[in-house]
């Protein structure tokens, strides 16, 4: 086994998709083996309770690399931005090495793959066959996005950050 080998085993990766009532979340160790996914809820509008509620999952997962979406390249609202700077605010007063991936990087890693977030979270699924559960249906352009597909962005960013 090389040195690189044992550092990526040893990386333990935990990328969150923050939404409006939640974050969707990832924890990766080395480049391929998932540890834990899903959607948590946070039922206070404040910044103050999402981070806590982050803080219990680094509390029981102590990753070495917070992934998050990129505010600078994002189309997301204000407050989906102000929660992602919360978070890397926190990951950074608790010493955690933390990445940003914007969109564009996520695309240019699946682009083999399509450019959609419906095509990616397929490829995904081909990568981690135990996703496949949570896979949302089709989302037809009048319907809301099924909240199980910030698990899937949530891998993305960790895939396109360890790729």
């Amino acid at each position: 086994m090389s040195m690189t080998d044992r550092i990526n085993k040893e990386l333990r990766t935990f990328a969150i998709d923050p939404t409006s009532n939640g974050f969707g979340f990832v924890v990766i160790e080395g480049n391929d083996q998932l540890i834990e996914w899903g959607v948590a809820k946070v039922w206070s509008s404040g910044n103050e309770a999402l981070v806590a509620r982050v803080e219990t999952f680094v509390d029981r997962y102590r990753p070495n690399l917070i992934v998050l979406e990129d505010v600078n390249e994002t189309r997301r609202g204000k407050r989906a931005r102000n929660r992602i700077v919360a978070l890397a605010r926190y990951a950074l007063s608790k010493g955690f090495a933390i990445r940003m991936v914007s969109r564009r990087q996520v695309r240019e890693t699946f682009r083999d793959y399509g450019l959609t977030k419906f095509e990616i979270a397929m490829a995904i699924t081909n990568i981690f066959p135990e996703l496949a559960p949570r896979m949302p249906r089709y989302r037809k352009p009048w319907m809301s996005e099924d909240p199980r597909m910030n698990i899937f962005d949530a891998v993305s960013f960790a895939l396109a950050c360890l790729s």
